[in-house]
């Protein structure tokens, strides 16, 4: 009887091949979902605010982004009232030394005080879950795995920085067309507990998207840090890409005055970042009861606006 069989290097690349794809679909797998645990306190005190206020940041390293690549400078961080992994990041640093300065200067030396805008995102995260008030390790890079962020940074100690917020130039911002398809598309769940809330939320980039907004008349609302209204999102064509999403502005910044002296049915043309919205997170808590379908909704979000693009 004649036996077939594969030749023996034949052999060794097909059981190569299935343990790559093996490890790959894991890795992909681990890299999908990311868990958000949150005490529930925490989000409602924040959901509806702007920006965060932290008294003692303690600064455990730092790394400056040329403009090309964002501009930013990352400063990885920990922070007890925050209790999670934290990257602070100020825009545009080449034109703020005094504030690169001050950050770096505090680097093993005790804390200093931060504000600006409060950001839960998965990019970074590593896939790991992240649990609030766990305890948080000393970071020896800028970009730990973490899924919160101070972006942007508003002040440190006594230097203000509300006008960091702008275009970045010479940085090419992300697509509105697909980064929106993104958010739109990403899938979500949230869990919920007696004293926290915990979302699941796969990892996204898209960072520093261009669009233009169509504010909502009647909308705007002033809140903690800021203003915030609804809006219609377009792409450079015109095309409508969500019909209607929470735009928030940083108070004493130039966006937030754009925004106040619009006049009714005119664009205004942005750059934003993404966040997850916790308001949304917590009507979704307090609607389950009579409809639990709701917690399994994609994943609610909103955009901060950091610059106006001329």
């Amino acid at each position: 009887m004649h036996r077939c069989s594969l030749p023996h290097s034949i052999f060794k690349f097909a059981i190569c091949a299935i343990v790559f794809v093996v490890v790959l679909l894991a890795r992909s797998a681990a890299l999908a979902d990311v868990h958000i645990t949150l005490q529930n306190d925490f989000i409602q005190k924040y959901m509806n605010s702007v920006t965060i206020s932290v008294r003692a940041y303690e600064v455990d390293f730092t790394r400056k982004h040329q403009p090309a690549a964002d501009g930013d400078m990352h400063v990885a961080g920990r922070s007890d009232e925050i209790g999670l992994a934290t990257v602070a990041e100020v825009m545009n640093v080449q034109d703020y030394p005094a504030a690169a300065n001050l950050i770096d200067n505090a680097i093993g030396q005790g804390t200093i005080g931060v504000s600006g805008v409060w950001r839960f995102w998965c990019e970074h995260s590593g896939g790991k879950d992240q649990v609030q008030n766990a305890p948080v390790p000393q970071f020896a890079n800028s970009n730990p795995d973490h899924v919160f962020e101070i972006h942007p940074v508003t002040q440190v100690g006594n230097v203000s920085l509300e006008k960091s917020l702008k275009d970045i130039q010479g940085y090419t911002a992300k697509d509105a067309g697909a980064a929106f398809a993104k958010y739109q598309a990403a899938n979500s769940e949230i869990t919920l507990d007696d004293t926290t809330t915990t979302i699941r939320s796969p990892v996204i980039g898209y960072n520093y998207v261009d669009f233009w907004v169509l504010p909502v008349s009647g909308s705007q609302q002033t809140t903690d840090g800021g203003t915030w209204v609804y809006a219609t999102v377009y792409d450079s064509g015109d095309n409508v890409l969500v019909r209607k999403l929470r735009m928030l502005f940083v108070a004493g910044s130039d966006e937030e005055a754009a925004i106040k002296a619009l006049s009714q049915g005119e664009k205004l043309h942005v750059l934003g970042i993404p966040r997850i919205d916790l308001a949304l997170v917590w009507y979704r808590r307090i609607h389950a009861i009579n409809n639990p379908d709701i917690l399994t909704w994609h994943l609610p979000y909103e955009m901060v606006i950091v610059g106006l693009i001329q």
